[in-house]
């Protein structure tokens, strides 16, 4: 797409970066950090406001389609081989839709890493986290602890928050003694 886009007439590129601004605004960024040969046409991009797990994802399931629209014409359809990530997204849907936790977990993890090794750290860092909380929550501890320990850079933000959860819960537990023991309880 981008490199068809670059090989057209000066007047059709700058109607191609017009209507990818217009579709994707203040957002395109989101767009850049999977497509980065994108800047070419539309040039250095503000950062996008952060966010976090689900909401992270339905912006860019939402961008990704703005975007997408761009490009499709009925005299030009646009295919696109995104085999694994649909294949992901497909599985983490229908995982939640069946409430198989573990299964939603898994497939999380998975296209996490395939975004990691993609070089895609932002994106893979709203899969480990929705990862995470899923094997939390199915009471894989020890898959938790493994995640923490592999990943700690991806899920820096659910570890700071559980740092300073237990500091606090800690801090509380001092003050307890401190008033057992100053009550001779």
């Amino acid at each position: 797409m981008i490199g068809q886009l670059l090989s057209e007439s000066d007047a059709q590129l700058q109607a191609g970066k017009s209507n990818i601004v217009s579709a994707v605004g203040q957002y395109a960024q989101v767009i850049i950090e999977v497509i980065p040969e994108l800047v070419r046409i539309i040039g250095e991009q503000p950062p996008a406001p952060e966010l976090s797990g689900t909401a992270a994802q339905n912006r860019f399931n939402l961008l990704f389609q703005k975007f997408t629209q761009v490009f499709m014409q009925a005299e030009h359809p646009l295919v696109m081989f995104l085999d694994d990530l649909e294949q992901y997204d497909r599985a983490i849907a229908l995982a939640k839709e069946n409430q198989f936790l573990n299964e939603e977990a898994l497939a999380d993890e998975l296209a996490a890493k395939f975004y990691l090794d993609w070089g895609k750290e932002k994106i893979a860092q709203v899969y480990m986290t929705e990862a995470y909380y899923c094997y939390a929550r199915w009471g894989a501890k020890a898959k938790v602890v493994d995640l923490e320990t592999r990943y700690p850079q991806l899920l820096f933000t659910i570890l700071q928050k559980v740092l300073f959860t237990s500091s606090r819960h800690q801090v509380k537990e001092q003050n307890l003694s401190s008033l057992y023991l100053s009550t001779g309880v």
